[in-house]
């Protein structure tokens, strides 16, 4: 499913690593990949638990990220007034 959106993957392959040089690249992709997932994470779940996000009102998930964002970018501006 995901080859035929042309996404890339980044999940860990199973059996023994291999030693190869292109081995140990796929392996820093990967661990590149899921730093970055972790962060958009731990990002969601600070929206959700600070910000009163915890259930979903709109069936968009753009719109559920971006309106979001603009909950988050108020409450910290009307935090330094």
């Amino acid at each position: 499913m995901l080859k035929e959106e042309g996404i890339k993957a980044a999940l860990v392959p199973l059996g023994r690593k291999s030693g190869s040089e292109a081995s140990k690249k796929l392996w820093k992709w990967i661990k590149q990949k899921q730093k970055k997932r972790s962060e958009i994470e731990g990002f969601i779940g600070v929206s959700k638990v600070h910000y009163g996000l915890e259930r979903l009102v709109y069936k968009n998930e753009e719109l559920n990220i971006r309106l979001g964002l603009i909950a988050m970018n108020l409450s910290t501006a009307l935090a330094r007034i």
